[in-house]
C-alpha cells in the first residue's frame, strides 16, 4: 500500500463557458507549482472540448507543452468511451473526488470548486450549454454530505476553495458546515483568472496543517491582485472556521428575533386609521420607525454585492449599533454585538464585547425540517445545537480577511442575502435553505421588505387597488438579471462588451463608496 500523503488537493475546473481560456491557464500554473512528494495534485477540466478529463500533476508535467500531451491523450482515450450518462456538475464533482480519493489516500483533503458563482441565489457553477440539472447552493450541501459520508469515512473535509464570485455567505457555510472544516472564498466579485495556482500550491508543499493553509492561501490571493489596483480592480477573500456556523447561526437569530416585532409593530400602526390612544402607545410608534428608519440607513450605508442583493453582515451591524442609541434600543445593540463578536472573536472587541449576551438560546429547530429524523438519530448533534451560547468569549467565525482596492474596503469576510426589495419568487426560493428557516433571517426578510416598501398612492382613499401577478413583475426587477454584462466569475455568459472592469465592480460596491482606502496588511499570522 502507497503511503499516505500529507494533502491531496483536488481541483475542479468548470471551464464550458466564458472562463475556458481561464482555466487551461490555471492548469499551467498548477503545473509550474511541481508538488513535493507530500502533496498529490489532481485536477479535473471540463470545456468545451474536454469532458471529465483529470490530469495528476507531478514532475512530468511542469510544462505547457507536458500538459498539452496529457490532455490530448485523455481527449484520445475519451473518445473510446462511450459518452458519460451523469452532465450535472453534482455527479460530476463526486465522481472526481471518488477518484482522487481512491488513488491518493492523504491525512489531510482540500477540494476546490472553479467556475461561475452567484452567492446564495442562483446557480453554481453555470454552463454555457447546459446538458444536466441545475446545481445551486442546496445541491453544494448536498454533495458535501454525500462525499463525507462516502467517500472520507464520516470525516469532514479539510478544505472546501470556492475560486467563484460571491461564495463567502453564512447561508453557504451553514449549509456545508457539517460535512467541512474551512471554507475559503470572496463576498464580491472574483476576476476571471482566480486564484494565482501556482502561489497558492507552493504553500500546500510547506504546510502541512489546515488553519495556517487557509490563512496563507487568503493572503497569497490578496497579495497577488494588489498591483491590479493600477488597472482599477479590487477583491476580497476570507477563510471561515465552519465549527463556529452554528454560533453564527444562533447570533443571526438574535438579531433578527429583535427586529422582526419591532417592524410588525411599525407595520400594524402604519395600516392602522386609528391614532395612537395613550402617552406610551406615542412613544412606542416613535420608536418602532427610529428603528425602521436606522435599519434602512445601515443596509444603505453597507457594504454591498451582487446588483446590491448581498451585504457584509460585520458592516451592516457595526452601522446600525451606531446608529441606535438610548436604553430603548440595548437589545438591539446586544444583539448586534453577538453577531459582531462571532464573526471576528470577542477579543477582537475589547470592553464591547461585554455588551454581547453571556447565555443565548436559539429556538430554532422545527418541525418543518426535512432531516429531523437525521436530529433524532444524533443525540449529539442535536445536543450541541441546542446548546446555550456564550457571545461574549466567541472564538470567531472569520480565520483571516483580506481586501485589496476601494470598492470592497468594508469587506469583513462573510455575507449574508439581503435585497432591496421582493423579486417575485426569490423568497420563496431563500426559504428553502437551512439557515433562512433556523436563523429566523427569512421571516425578518419578510417583514422587513413590507415595512420599507413605499405604499401606493392614494392607497387610502376609496379607489380600487390593481396589482400584477408575480409572473408578469420579475422581469421588471433589475437585481438578479442585470443588462450590464459583468467581466467576473459571476456566471455571466461573455466578458466582451466593456474595457473597463472597473467600472462594472461598482455593482459590488456600496451606494456611495468612499474612493479613498487604507491597504488591508495581509498578515497570514493574523486575523
Amino acid at each position: 500500500m502507497a503511503e499516505k500523503k500529507k494533502w491531496t488537493v483536488m481541483i475542479y475546473l468548470a471551464g464550458n463557458n466564458s472562463l475556458s481560456e481561464e482555466c487551461v491557464f490555471a492548469l499551467t500554473e498548477m503545473g509550474a507549482a511541481v508538488p513535493s512528494n507530500d502533496v498529490a495534485l489532481v485536477a479535473q477540466l471540463n470545456t468545451g472540448v474536454h469532458d471529465s478529463t483529470n490530469i495528476r500533476f507531478d514532475k512530468d508535467t511542469s510544462k505547457p507543452e507536458d500538459i498539452h500531451k496529457a490532455l490530448k491523450k485523455a481527449l484520445k482515450a475519451s473518445s473510446d468511451e462511450e459518452y458519460p450518462k451523469e452532465r450535472d456538475n453534482k455527479e460530476r464533482i463526486f465522481r472526481f473526488v471518488e477518484f482522487a480519493t481512491k488513488n491518493y489516500k492523504a491525512e489531510h483533503y482540500m477540494l476546490v470548486l472553479s467556475g461561475h458563482g452567484s452567492g446564495t441565489v442562483g446557480d453554481f457553477l453555470k454552463d454555457e450549454h447546459p446538458m444536466g440539472k441545475r446545481f445551486s447552493v442546496i445541491n453544494l450541501g448536498q454533495l458535501m454530505e454525500r462525499i463525507n459520508r462516502q467517500l472520507l469515512d464520516g470525516n469532514r473535509l479539510d478544505i472546501l476553495g470556492l475560486d467563484s464570485c460571491l461564495m463567502s455567505m453564512t447561508e453557504i457555510a451553514y449549509g456545508i458546515h457539517n460535512h467541512v472544516k474551512i471554507m475559503i472564498g470572496a463576498e464580491g466579485f472574483e476576476p476571471m483568472a482566480g486564484w494565482p495556482y501556482k502561489a497558492i500550491l507552493k504553500r500546500v508543499n510547506q504546510l502541512p496543517e489546515a488553519e495556517p493553509l487557509a490563512k496563507q492561501i487568503v493572503s497569497e490571493y490578496t497579495k497577488h491582485y494588489t498591483i491590479y489596483q493600477a488597472a482599477n480592480v479590487s477583491v476580497d477573500q476570507a477563510a471561515c472556521d465552519l465549527d463556529q456556523s452554528v454560533d453564527l447561526m444562533k447570533a443571526i437569530n438574535s438579531l433578527a428575533g429583535v427586529l422582526r416585532p419591532r417592524l410588525e409593530q411599525y407595520l400594524e400602526a402604519r395600516q392602522s386609521t386609528l391614532e395612537p390612544a395613550t402617552d406610551e402607545e406615542r412613544k412606542q410608534k416613535c420608536i418602532n420607525a427610529e428603528l425602521r428608519d436606522a435599519l434602512i440607513l445601515a443596509h444603505w450605508e453597507a457594504q454591498l454585492y451582487k446588483n446590491e442583493q448581498y451585504t457584509d453582515l460585520y458592516d451592516f451591524c457595526t452601522l446600525l449599533k451606531n446608529r441606535l442609541s438610548g436604553e430603548e434600543f440595548d437589545h438591539v445593540r446586544k444583539a448586534c454585538q453577538n453577531v459582531l463578536n462571532v464573526i471576528l472573536g470577542a477579543s477582537k472587541h475589547g470592553e464591547d464585547a461585554k455588551l454581547a449576551a453571556e447565555s443565548f438560546t436559539a429556538s430554532f429547530f422545527r418541525e418543518t425540517r426535512k432531516d429531523k429524523q437525521h436530529f433524532a438519530e444524533h443525540e449529539e448533534l442535536q445536543e450541541f445545537r441546542m446548546r446555550a451560547v456564550d457571545f461574549q468569549n466567541a472564538p470567531g467565525f472569520i480565520l483571516k480577511s483580506c481586501y485589496s482596492g476601494w470598492t470592497v474596503q468594508y469587506s469583513y469576510g462573510v455575507s449574508i442575502y439581503f435585497p432591496w426589495s421582493e423579486v417575485p419568487g426569490e423568497l420563496e426560493e431563500y426559504k428553502k435553505l437551512y439557515f433562512a428557516r433556523d436563523s429566523g433571517w427569512h421571516d425578518f426578510l419578510d417583514v422587513y421588505l413590507r415595512a420599507t416598501q413605499r405604499e401606493a398612492r392614494d392607497k387610502r382613499t376609496q379607489k380600487e387597488i390593481t396589482r400584477f401577478r408575480d409572473q408578469f413583475l420579475r422581469p421588471f426587477f433589475n437585481v438578479t438579471e442585470s443588462p450590464i454584462e459583468l467581466p467576473f466569475k459571476n456566471g455571466e455568459p461573455n466578458r466582451n462588451g466593456e474595457p473597463n472592469r472597473s467600472l462594472r465592480n461598482l455593482i459590488g460596491s456600496m451606494k456611495n463608496p468612499p474612493i479613498e482606502f487604507v491597504e488591508s496588511l495581509c498578515d497570514p499570522d493574523e486575523r
